[in-house]
C-alpha cells in the first residue's frame, strides 16, 4: 500500500485575549467534543499557549493527542496525525464523530 506523503500542518492562528467566558447554552456555551484516553477532539478554538477554550468560536475544530503523555508521540507520528485531521477538515469531512473514527482508526496504524 502507498504511504501517503506527510505535509507540515499549518501553524496555529494565534489569537489574543481568549477566555472561557461560561456562557449557558443559549449563547453558545455549548461544547462539542469525540474524546478517548488519546484523543480528544473539541468544536472550539482552544489557546495552545493557556489552553483556555473559547465558546464563541465554535466553528473551529481542536485536535489533542494523547493530553496525558502515556505514550511516546515522535515528532513525525505528531505531524502525521495533525495533517491527516487537518486534509479531513480541509475535505469537509465536518461530521465530528466522521473525523474522530477515521484519525483514531488511522492512528492506529501508525
Amino acid at each position: 500500500m502507498k504511504q501517503p506523503q506527510v505535509v507540515e500542518p499549518r501553524p496555529v492562528e494565534v489569537q489574543l485575549n481568549v477566555k472561557s467566558k461560561n456562557l449557558p447554552k443559549e449563547y453558545g456555551g455549548q461544547w462539542l467534543s469525540s474524546t478517548t484516553r488519546h484523543v480528544r477532539i473539541f468544536a472550539a478554538y482552544i489557546d495552545p499557549e493557556t489552553c483556555e477554550f473559547d465558546q464563541t468560536q465554535m466553528d473551529k475544530l481542536t485536535l489533542i493527542l494523547d493530553p496525558t503523555d502515556e505514550f511516546v508521540w515522535t515528532k513525525e507520528t505528531c505531524t502525521k496525525a495533525y495533517s491527516y485531521f487537518q486534509e479531513l477538515v480541509d475535505h469537509r469531512l465536518l461530521l465530528l464523530s466522521n473525523i474522530f473514527y477515521l484519525l483514531s482508526t488511522r492512528l492506529l496504524y501508525m
